[in-house]
């Protein structure tokens, strides 16, 4: 056995066999199928498969080889048809000495449209028929003839509303068909036809619905009214404005017509004969500012004729319109009027006779009218501020309006309100201590004022000022210090008297100092026998204190106290301090004569 021999692999094949079905005729067309496999040359190709059934064999391949097939579908497609391809096996495994069979199935279906046809009927000039859906439920019918290999023809019929309606044939892809309307069937009675032409439409793609639209106009038997307006009275330029009508026909014609009225005659579209219409004139295109108006009609009912127009003239008459305005005072904040009391309101107005004038009117709320005057006019008004000041009052005028406009029979009022805030001041209270330091000692001050008001109010002896309360204008103040609350232990105190002042102007802010001098009080020496001389007594040197000294820095006694426990700062009971003071003097005396006598 020669052992350099290679091992010889079986091998096979794989085959395609193509089958067409369904329209068209293409047995006698290629189809190409590629083939992918993973023997060890990764084996590619292409098997070009008549369609007439014929079996096309592929290379031969290892055992045990799988391959892959796909049909070009591009290249099966056929212009009009839809494809359906489908495969007996799309993978198949090679087996030795064998062909395993691929059968590839092409299903073509032929490609299809159809058409539909819209109908509008309608009616020219915008005048309707009589009944309304006449033309919209009407049935018109349309022929058509197409070109494909059949030669189809039919019959189409559509509702004159617009509906599309589908014809009820399916045609191939790249079919024209010509479509006719029946002019006979289309004719109304009483009405002109303009028909529309034939139309050819063409089926371009799968599944495409062609519209074919027809529009027939119908032109009715008509005829027209006219309008005329005269106008009498009325402010300038009156004449020479435009005035508005509606009608309102049978059959639900309607509309508006716009008339000059310099007397010029406008007449209104052409209308169905026939038919009746009322008329009215706008009241708004009629209002003129500042006037009423009484509107008249020759006829406020037509009936139409054909190719005939009715005249009609409408007659405005204008009367001037009046009204007038009125003024009430409105009273608020710190003032109370007095029965009677009124103020003056001018008033200055724009109409021709460029009217103005005075109003008294009473601080109670009173209404006060005006003159009489034409509509549109309008009246600027001014309080007589000098008529409203009230002394000691601050005064703020304010207006619901300033400017009042005359409407027509109507009298506005306009409210002016004088809000009054009584002026005011105050007072302060500024605390000065001489003789004593009062560190941060509050000082007490009542105070009492014309006006009722009344209170207290507490001052340090820091120089700073403490205000009191505002008070009107002109009220007086009377301010007294607490002699007790100012009292200081070891002091003698000098109160000053109460004070009186006066609030005189607004803002104003009158101070009221207050100094208060105290007194140190010395200490009363103890009841003791005169000291006598004595032979080994030393002199005492000039200056020196008395046997029984105050110590350094003590505080001297404590006052005398009232029944209450405050300091008799004011009331007499230290009346023998300065004679203790004089007896005091009188013994140092003598000890220090005696002492230079030794």
């Amino acid at each position: 056995k020669n052992t350099s021999e290679e091992t010889v692999v079986p091998t096979g094949k794989f085959s395609v066999a193509k089958t067409v079905s369904g329209d068209g005729d293409f047995a006698n067309s290629n189809f190409a199928f590629t083939y992918t496999c993973n023997d060890p040359a990764a084996t590619t190709g292409t098997l070009n498969v008549p369609g007439d059934g014929t079996a096309v064999t592929s290379p031969e391949l290892p055992e045990g080889t799988s391959c892959t097939i796909t049909e070009d579908t591009a290249s099966a497609a056929q212009a009009g048809y839809s494809l359906t391809p489908t495969l007996s096996a799309s993978s198949v495994t090679i087996p030795a000495g064998d062909v395993v069979a691929v059968t590839a199935t092409n299903t073509y279906s032929r490609d299809t449209g159809t058409f539909s046809v819209v109908k509008k009927a309608v009616e020219s000039e915008g005048a309707q028929p009589e009944p309304a859906d006449l033309l919209t439920q009407k049935e018109f019918t349309f022929t058509y003839t197409c070109d494909d290999a059949s030669a189809t023809t039919g019959t189409v019929k559509a509702k004159g509303d617009g509906t599309a309606v589908l014809s009820n044939v399916q045609l191939p892809v790249g079919t024209s068909c010509t479509i006719t309307e029946d002019e006979a069937g289309a004719q109304v009675p009483g009405y002109t036809l303009t028909a529309p032409e034939a139309q050819t439409v063409k089926i371009e793609a799968k599944d495409q619905v062609v519209e074919a639209s027809f529009t027939n106009t119908y032109t009715r038997d008509t005829g027209t009214f006219s309008i005329a307006k005269s106008v009498q009275g009325g402010p300038e330029g009156a004449a020479n404005g435009s005035y508005s009508f509606t009608y309102t026909c049978d059959g639900d014609v309607q509309g508006t017509l716009t008339v000059p009225g310099d007397g010029t005659a406008v007449s209104s579209p052409k209308i169905p004969t026939g038919v009746s219409c009322t008329l009215a004139e706008d009241a708004a295109s009629a209002a003129k500012d500042g006037y009423s108006v009484a509107s008249t009609l020759s006829q406020d009912s037509v009936t139409i004729a054909k190719d005939q127009t009715v005249a009609v003239t409408a007659t405005n008459t204008y009367t001037r319109d009046t009204g007038s305005f009125s003024v009430s005072k409105s009273v608020k904040g710190d003032y109370t009027p007095q029965a009677g009391e009124t103020v003056k309101v001018g008033y200055t107005c724009n109409d021709p006779d460029s009217t103005k004038g005075t109003l008294d009117v009473p601080m109670d709320g009173t209404a006060v009218g005006g003159p009489t005057l034409p509509t549109g006019t309008a009246c600027t008004l001014n309080e007589d501020n000098t008529s409203a000041q009230r002394e000691g009052y601050a005064l703020a005028t304010t207006y619901s309006t300033t400017t009042a406009t005359i409407a027509k029979d109507q009298v506005p009022n306009v409210s002016v309100t004088n809000t009054y805030t009584r002026q005011t001041g105050t007072f302060t209270v500024s605390k000065a201590v001489a003789g004593a330091q009062a560190g941060d000692k509050e000082f007490t001050f009542a105070y009492t004022c014309t006006d009722g008001t009344e209170g207290t109010l507490k001052a340090k002896a820091n120089g700073e000022a403490v205000t009191g309360p505002k008070v009107p204008t002109g009220t007086q103040c009377t301010v007294t210090e607490d002699a007790k609350t100012a009292a200081i232990d070891g002091y003698t105190l000098a109160a000053p008297e109460a004070q009186t002042v006066t609030v005189s102007e607004k803002d104003q802010v009158v101070n009221t100092p207050f100094t208060n001098t105290y007194t140190a009080v010395a200490d009363t020496p103890s009841p003791s026998a005169t000291p006598k001389p004595s032979a080994s007594s030393k002199a005492t040197p000039s200056g020196a204190a008395s046997s029984n000294p105050t110590p350094s820095g003590s505080a001297p006694s404590a006052p005398a106290q009232d029944g209450s426990g405050s300091p008799l700062a004011r009331t007499g009971a230290y009346v023998g301090i300065p004679l203790a003071l004089a007896l005091a003097a009188i013994a140092g005396g003598v000890l220090l004569a005696y002492r230079r006598r030794a």
